[in-house]
């Protein structure tokens, strides 16, 4: 954990002057049988603008945090100082993550945050180094064929700036029930033929919009 605090201040100091915009993933993975008193002490701990997310295969929940600035981060790791004992003794690990949304390659990203799309279909991509260009290039044709198609589909592009082994892109779809979810091919919603020479590795998922471990103010 000190590690990743140290990494997010240095490159705060470099980048933070960028136009672009920055999110903060939480990742909680909790013992068995802790579920309920995870989620009364969490959801007391819930800072403005978080959207939480409960996985529906494996005991973890995630936080996604918008930062208008990345000097934030200041604000974000002075609220974690305070200490939970109650809460620590549910954790088996706390991951965080540093991410771009890349913009261009998204689609109808606002529709992905409404609570019309409480179901989300993940994937984080392991991408071969120095690929990062052909890989955002594709989802940004896609994103663009889905504009003239009107379609209704939905799609969250970031790019993971600080965060294990990179270049990694996640990419989540929203539905609005679980039924959708589970019939959605992930494979063939970003046509991963176009990119299969240059993917190392895929992890994928499904997660809920939990919201009473959500903000008021989340999107």
């Amino acid at each position: 954990m000190k590690m990743i605090i140290g990494l997010l201040s240095f490159f705060c100091l470099e980048v933070a002057a960028g136009p672009v915009r920055y999110w903060l993933i939480e990742e909680d993975l909790i013992k068995m049988g802790k579920k309920e008193l995870y989620e009364e002490q969490k959801k007391a701990q819930i800072q403005p603008g978080v959207l939480g997310l409960k996985d529906l295969e494996n005991p973890r929940y995630l936080y996604l945090t918008p930062l208008k600035a990345l000097s934030s981060l200041e604000g974000y790791f002075s609220s974690q100082q305070k200490m939970n004992p109650l809460l620590d003794t549910c954790l088996h690990f706390k991951i965080l993550s540093l991410h771009e949304l890349k913009s261009s390659c998204s689609f109808s990203i606002d529709t992905l945050f409404s609570k019309q799309s409480s179901f989300w279909l993940y994937a984080l991509y392991d991408i071969e180094p120095g690929e990062e260009k052909l890989f955002e290039e594709h989802l940004t044709s896609l994103s663009t064929k889905q504009s003239k198609l009107g379609s209704e589909d939905n799609r969250g592009v970031w790019k993971v700036l600080i965060g294990g082994d990179t270049p990694k892109y996640l990419i989540c779809i929203g539905f609005p029930s679980k039924e959708k979810l589970k019939d959605a091919s992930l494979a063939s919603l970003v046509e991963e033929a176009g990119f299969k020479e240059i993917l190392r590795d895929k992890k994928e998922g499904w997660v809920k919009r939990e919201e009473t471990l959500s903000s008021d103010s989340a999107r």
